[in-house]
């Protein structure tokens, strides 16, 4: 009698409640239609809670729409409960049909525990929820091992119960339930605890301001707050777009040296978490302080695979890998090192100092291998101070050196000629009036050289083959490239036509890259330092606030090194960072 009771009331609610229960308009890709009754098949419920934990969602179905649509292909695990009702668990299989329809049948239940069975979120920090709730007997609690549930009862019939989530150090999201059962009742509590969210991916555009693009590894809720961490700036943060997982900004403040720190603070179910992020310009750096050193004449000495620098102090020359940017050898000399030269005739390495000799060095055995006494000039030298101290030292491509040398405490400068073609022969250059020498190099025919007065707005040359020298007004510095130099005005000009090749070049001093003929240098506005990238024309194409430091570009173009001396630190620098929007290394 009772089952063909349930199958009447089963027809009658599946064939006569067209009225209230509204089907979908089209037909969709599942279907699943469900009717409730009590354990005496007597009575339908009104409304009962279906839940598909995996999926994280959960419905609530009436008489009046009974039905969920769209449910995934294949078996679905769901659970289905309603106050005064043991909660069940219920499974459905999509897999060889879309449409299906069921009744539930659901036991009164007489345990009495008022948990809330609501989800309970939580950030990956440690959080307590507190609840003091009715119960008319005792439980079991089956629980994650990522959660403490702790019971204290105030009353036969009241129960305080407090669940702490521990902290999440994984990388995941974890998801899981508080389960009290009494035979076959339970009350379950969804737990979710979120992983800390994180900046999946960042992009930077750096000139003034900084403009940053980060997309974060989960959505979060309402609106975040970017906070500039940074004592000595207080510049506003300005949003351009924040959506989904995307928080789009700029501020200002930036420096090519200091870190921008940033604080992110986000909003999930589970509550506020905090992100640390930070738009470093800089690749790599050395601090120097570690060693106790100090550095000077950084330079590449003909390498791309090392820098060097002098060490006055220690009379150390340094030796730093590119690739590691880090200090892997350090050779002693005998003497406090004033300069070293390459000489990429005899590959060999050329120390100057403050004594009267030139020393060169060998690289592999780490020592000096020959010392040259730099000859007086029995002409022009004073006899208690000749101008025998070397001071500048060029080679041109085959070999000749052209020597610059000072005396001890006495002004103006002696000329020298230096033949590694013979044995690193020397000889004395007289034809030179007295002057003061402020530049000198090697000539765009890669032979001959020139030098520049300090004190006379004059331009000396000296040629190799000849041996004679001449003189014009005006000086030039000689960019070994093309044609290409740069006269008193600081104006890009044709050295031989003396042609203007582009407007006046804003920065100083000028570092060219021959790859891209862009200039780089740092450059001033507003009593504010910039380091600037130029074209051949004398356009700004972007600039970094910064302090005036002395820097060196790498022959590639690739890398700028920054020395700051002050904090005795070397950086290495990206010349991407000049290229307008790019990424960032996510820490």
């Amino acid at each position: 009698m009772r089952n063909v009771l349930f199958a009447v009331l089963a027809v009658l609610l599946f064939s006569c409640d067209k009225d209230t229960d509204v089907a979908p308009n089209s037909m969709p890709k599942t279907l699943l239609k469900l009717a409730f009754f009590d354990e005496f098949a007597t009575m339908p419920l009104d409304s009962v809670t279906f839940s598909v934990p995996k999926e994280n969602k959960t419905y609530t179905l009436t008489q009046g729409k009974s039905f969920i649509e769209d449910l995934p292909k294949g078996i679905v695990e769901a659970r289905i409960s309603k106050k005064g009702f043991v909660t069940q668990d219920y499974k459905v299989d999509f897999s060889k049909r879309d449409t299906i329809n069921d009744n539930i049948v659901m036991q009164y239940d007489d345990f009495i525990l008022d948990v809330p069975q609501d989800s309970l979120f939580a950030t990956k920090n440690r959080k307590s929820f507190s609840f003091q709730v009715r119960r008319n007997a005792g439980f079991k609690i089956d629980r994650p091992d990522w959660v403490r549930v702790d019971t204290s009862g105030s009353s036969k019939f009241s129960i305080k119960i407090v669940v702490t989530i521990l902290p999440n150090n994984t990388q995941e999201t974890r998801q899981g339930e508080i389960v009290f059962t009494k035979g076959g009742s339970r009350r379950i509590i969804p737990v979710t605890q979120f992983r800390k969210n994180s900046v999946q991916t960042a992009y930077a555009k750096v000139n003034d301001v900084v403009s940053v693009e980060l997309e974060m590894a989960d959505e979060f809720i309402g609106f975040p707050r970017v906070e500039r961490l940074d004592e000595y700036c207080l510049a506003q943060v300005t949003y351009q777009n924040v959506e989904g997982k995307q928080i789009d900004f700029s501020n200002g403040c930036v420096s090519t040296l200091r870190p921008n720190l940033y604080k992110i603070y986000l909003n999930n179910k589970g509550g506020v978490d905090t992100v640390d992020f930070q738009v470093t310009l800089y690749d790599k750096k050395i601090d120097l302080n570690v060693y106790r050193e100090q550095m000077s004449d950084i330079s590449a000495l003909g390498s791309s695979t090392h820098l060097y620098y002098l060490d006055k102090e220690r009379k150390n020359l340094g030796v730093i890998d590119r690739e590691t940017f880090t200090i892997v050898k350090r050779i002693n000399l005998p003497v406090t090192p004033k300069k070293m030269v390459y000489n990429a005739f005899n590959k060999s390495y050329y120390v100057l100092s403050n004594d009267e000799y030139l020393r060169v060095l060998d690289m592999q055995r780490n020592e000096i291998v020959e010392t040259i006494l730099i000859p007086t000039d029995p002409v022009n030298d004073h006899p208690q101070s000749p101008y025998n101290i070397p001071d500048r030292l060029h080679f041109n491509q085959d070999g000749l050196g052209f020597m610059v040398t000072v005396g001890d405490n006495i002004s103006g400068n002696g000329y020298r000629v230096v033949k590694s073609q013979e044995n690193n022969k020397m000889e004395v250059l007289v034809e030179f009036p007295f002057s003061n020498t402020w530049d000198s190099g090697v000539l765009p025919n890669k032979k001959d050289f020139y030098f520049n007065d300090a004190y006379e707005n004059a331009h000396y040359t000296w040629s190799a083959s000849t041996g004679k020298s001449t003189k014009e007004f005006g000086r030039y510095r000689i960019l070994n490239y093309k044609n290409w130099a740069i006269n008193d005005d600081n104006r890009l000009i044709d050295y031989y036509t003396k042609a203007d090749l582009g407007a006046r070049l804003s920065v100083y001093p000028i570092f060219l890259d021959k790859n891209t003929e862009r200039f780089y240098g740092w450059s001033s506005s507003n009593q504010q330092y910039f380091l600037t990238q130029l074209d051949a024309k004398g356009n700004v194409i972007a600039r970094i606030p910064g302090y005036q430091n002395d820097m060196l570009l790498s022959d590639d173009g690739k890398y700028i090194y920054i020395y700051d001396a002050g904090n005795a630190d070397l950086y290495q620098m990206s010349t991407e960072v000049f290229n307008g929007r790019r990424k960032i290394a996510v820490k």
